[in-house]
Order: C-alpha cells, then sequence, then structure tokens
C-alpha cells in the first residue's frame, strides 16, 4: 500500500494535521508527518540544504517506499528537491495549497504578495524558521524533471488564484480547486483525506477485477459474497463436469 508523507507548512501547528493523518490512517495508507525543523539546528550551507538532510534522513529512517508527496504552504519549495533526492521513494507529488517553485525566486517572490508582506513585517523571534528560508532563491530541479503533480489550489482569492491555479497553468502542472477556507485539514479532514487517496486508485493485479481484489479469508468470502460463491461452484463444475453441482 501506497505511504503519503506530509509536509506541512512551517506556520502551521503539528496538531492541526493529526486529524488528517487519521482519516488517511483508515483508509489503509501509511502516514509519515516530518517537522520541517528536524535537523536544521547547526546545520552548514543554506537552510534548504540543512531542511533537505533533514527530511531524507527522517524519511530513509522509517524505511519509506512507494510514496506520495503531499506538500502545504513554503514546504512546496521543498518537495521537488527531496523528490530529487529520493527518487526510488516519491513518485507523486501533490501541492496542496503549496508555492510551486521557480529557479532563482524565492519564496517571498512566490508567494501571494500580502503573505510576502506579513513575512517581512514578523520579528525575527515569530518565524518558525530562520528568515533567510524565505529569502533563500529555489534551486531545485526545474518542472521536466518533478515526479507527476497535482496542484489543489483555491479561488477564493485573487492572490490564491495567482498563486495556485496561474502557477499551476503556467507550469503544465494539472490542477483543481478545492474548498480550502478556513482550516481545512482540520475542520473537513474527511472530505480532504477522500479527495488526496483519490489521486491513489488500488491497483488491480493482472487477471483480478471486481472482488476477486477482496483478501478475506476463503470461509469469510463463501459466507459474504455471492459473486464469489458463483465463481466457486463455476469452477467446481468446471473440474468435475459430470458432477450435479448448481450455481445460485
Amino acid at each position: 500500500m501506497t505511504s503519503l508523507v506530509l509536509l506541512r507548512d512551517p506556520f502551521q501547528d503539528a496538531w492541526g494535521w493529526n486529524q488528517l493523518a487519521l482519516e488517511l490512517r483508515d483508509t489503509g495508507r501509511r502516514v509519515l508527518s516530518p517537522g520541517l525543523g528536524d535537523g536544521i539546528s547547526g546545520a552548514e550551507g543554506g537552510p534548504s540544504r540543512a531542511l533537505l538532510g533533514g527530511l531524507e534522513h527522517r524519511i530513509a529512517e522509517a524505511g519509506v517506499s512507494r510514496a506520495i508527496l503531499i506538500c502545504s504552504g513554503y514546504a512546496g519549495m521543498l518537495a521537488p528537491a527531496l523528490a530529487e533526492r529520493m527518487p526510488s521513494v516519491f513518485r507523486k507529488i501533490i501541492f496542496l495549497d503549496a508555492a510551486l517553485p521557480e529557479q532563482g525566486k524565492s519564496y517571498l517572490d512566490v508567494c501571494p504578495a500580502p503573505l510576502a508582506d506579513r513575512l517581512r513585517a514578523c520579528d525575527a523571534d515569530g518565524a518558525p524558521l530562520p528568515f533567510e528560508a524565505f529569502e533563500e532563491p529555489y534551486a531545485g530541479p526545474e518542472k521536466p524533471a518533478w515526479p507527476t503533480s497535482f496542484s489543489l489550489t483555491c479561488d477564493e482569492e485573487q492572490a490564491a488564484i495567482t498563486y495556485g491555479r496561474k502557477r499551476a497553468e503556467a507550469l503544465g502542472v494539472e490542477w483543481r480547486c478545492l474548498d480550502l477556507t478556513g482550516s481545512p485539514v482540520l475542520a473537513r479532514a474527511g472530505d480532504l483525506a477522500r479527495v488526496l487517496v483519490g489521486f491513489d486508485p488500488p491497483e488491480t493485479p493482472a487477471g483480478e477485477a471486481g472482488c476477486g481484489r477482496n483478501r478475506m479469508p476463503h470461509d469469510m468470502r463463501m459466507a459474504y459474497c455471492a459473486h464469489y460463491r458463483k465463481r466457486q461452484a463455476l469452477a467446481e463444475a468446471a473440474r468435475h463436469p459430470d458432477s450435479s453441482v448448481r450455481t445460485h
């Protein structure tokens, strides 16, 4: 089963994503939600290098594979570079109201102008990451090198449209508008989880269809699945053509 790695925006509290993680786990997905600040204290190099190093360590340590990377806000600036560093792990990126990075431009350059103004007005002590992280130009891979990517954006405000939809269209990234007002990861976690798992439809093994994918034990399937009972009866009749096996 596919794993989902959630990279929340550093301005969002970890507890706010707990309900979304629970809803995703209820669908049978494995969920990992590492904090962006892991490994950044005392690290050498630019902030993004430190952030990426910490994330790569956490994800490798967890043994994640066949994963979809779901990023929000500033975390979109890291997602393509993280996928490039771990190509055997990530096969899709979902930008959930997240920055779609552009070569040579910082988060302050690509985020909505009102948000950039608020960030510049923040006290140094109020920022969840070193302020240099928001000023640092993106130097990750360009769009053709990204894994399959999708953008979930909002059309409530003109700034959000420019931030999400127009940028996605310019990059050629498939986009979809959602109601992202309020706090959907908390207030509408179930609905959001269903949208996210929709990007990961279950794989049908070769030669199997319908309830043939079901891993329920034979006895239970015989008790609860009429289609399964019929197939079993037909298979029995084929093995013993002279018997009086009947199907219902």
